[in-house]
């Protein structure tokens, strides 16, 4: 009984766009190809829209495009290889989806991983930090002179950027001397949604938290078969508060097809609804640190 409860309360208010076309809309989503990133492509393609799954691996990716377009009709499904934590890769992504498509409406910031253990990508930057928050930074960077009026930028963030309580210092971010940095990455999803948001004027920028979800991004997360046993353990028991993919997804799609003049740059949502980030997010005061730290670090690929 607390569990159907906690569950309910996670979900929010169930919200139905099926009426809103997204014909002629080109929506990129990053981390299509599985979790909350493929439900979220899956619904988009049910509203028309023409969805670039910027993914790493072609052959799972495909794979999932051919699946979705069988469900939906919808044909307008492409796929391009986006490696976050390859800078130079990123920065040909970029150019290749400019000259393929040109403009750019819906930019969904998604993809994420999560390790206990720090591993470096070939900048020597930690890897979670690298993949989640500087990747996703560079990509959104170079795609900002793409935009169409009236575009929306959403960004994936989690209620675990709360446990953020005292300043980070960003270089030990990037070097990997914290802990660990998944809840460090989804704090600076939000500093960077609200920095975009105070910058972009025909674009509406927006974090959130999807919810409490059982998805392959924590499957991955433990290197030893020990740890993988106790996370196995307990989801198997807090499996009935956790939300499906599904749910998950509800709230990236409600930011995506809600009328554009209802969409709070800036805002924070979570279950269906407009919420509240973390009151530490203007306490420690930190959006213009790292901003200019972000520049900076990735200075050559901008």
């Amino acid at each position: 009984m607390i569990a159907y409860f906690v569950h309910k309360y996670q979900r929010g208010p169930l919200r139905i766009y099926n009426q809103i076309n997204l014909e002629g809309k080109i929506v990129i989503i990053t981390g299509a190809s599985a979790g909350i990133g493929k439900e979220t492509a899956k619904r988009l393609a049910w509203q028309n829209a023409t969805i670039v799954f910027a993914c790493r691996d072609e052959q799972k990716t495909m794979k999932v495009i051919n699946e979705i377009k069988q469900v939906t009709g919808n044909s307008k499904l492409h796929y391009m290889n986006l490696q976050l934590d390859d800078y130079d890769n990123v920065k040909e992504f970029v150019k290749n989806f400019k000259s393929k498509f040109g403009v750019l409406d819906i930019l969904i910031n998604n993809a994420g991983i999560a390790q206990w253990w720090h591993k470096y990508n070939k900048n020597n930057h930690e890897l979670v930090f690298a993949t989640n928050y500087l990747g996703h930074f560079l990509l959104t960077r170079l795609l900002i002179d793409s935009l169409s009026k009236e575009s929306r930028i959403i960004i994936v963030s989690s209620v675990m950027h709360e446990l953020i309580r005292s300043k980070l210092n960003f270089n030990d971010v990037l070097n990997g001397k914290y802990l660990e940095n998944y809840n460090n990455t989804k704090y600076c999803g939000v500093l960077l949604c609200l920095k975009l948001s105070q910058m972009l004027k025909n674009t509406k920028v927006v974090a959130l938290h999807p919810g409490v979800i059982k998805t392959e991004l924590l499957d991955k997360a433990g290197n030893t078969i020990l740890l993988q046993l106790i996370q196995k353990i307990m989801f198997w028991f807090f499996r009935p508060m956790t939300l499906s993919v599904e749910e998950g997804a509800e709230t990236t799609v409600y930011c995506t097809l809600m009328p554009y003049r209802e969409l709070l740059t800036g805002g924070y949502y979570e279950k269906n609804r407009l919420s509240k980030h973390s009151k530490s997010i203007k306490k420690l005061n930190q959006v213009e640190e790292l901003w200019e730290f972000s520049n900076q670090i990735l200075k050559e690929y901008l």
